[in-house]
This record gives structure tokens, C-alpha cells and sequence, in this order.
């Protein structure tokens, strides 16, 4: 799995979508899988993350 820093998501469209992408793909495979807790908590996080660095753009 890619690591990607703040600074990269901020400045790299590229590795933003990617990095989303990835991320939108495990919540729902745990969802698919049951997990929903689990994906709930992952969605809340997915949108602060995306709020905070979309506040930049």
C-alpha cells in the first residue's frame, strides 16, 4: 500500500484520487463483509480527511 503524507494529498491531484479511491474501495468491502461499525468509522474519517484538505483548494 502507498503512503501518502498530508502535503501529498493537498498538492497531488493524482494521489488524492487514488488515495480516495482506495479508501472508498475498503469501506466498502467492509460493509459488504459486515463490517459496518467498522465502515461507518471509516466513512467519518474519509470526510474529515476530505474536508480538511479540500479546505486548501
Amino acid at each position: 500500500m502507498t503512503s501518502y503524507s498530508v502535503e501529498t494529498l493537498i498538492y497531488d491531484l493524482k494521489a488524492r484520487q487514488e488515495f480516495f479511491d482506495g479508501y472508498d474501495k475498503m469501506i466498502k468491502w467492509g460493509k459488504d463483509n459486515g463490517f459496518v461499525k467498522s465502515a461507518l468509522e471509516h466513512q467519518r474519517n474519509r470526510k474529515r480527511i476530505w474536508d480538511e484538505i479540500t479546505m486548501l483548494d
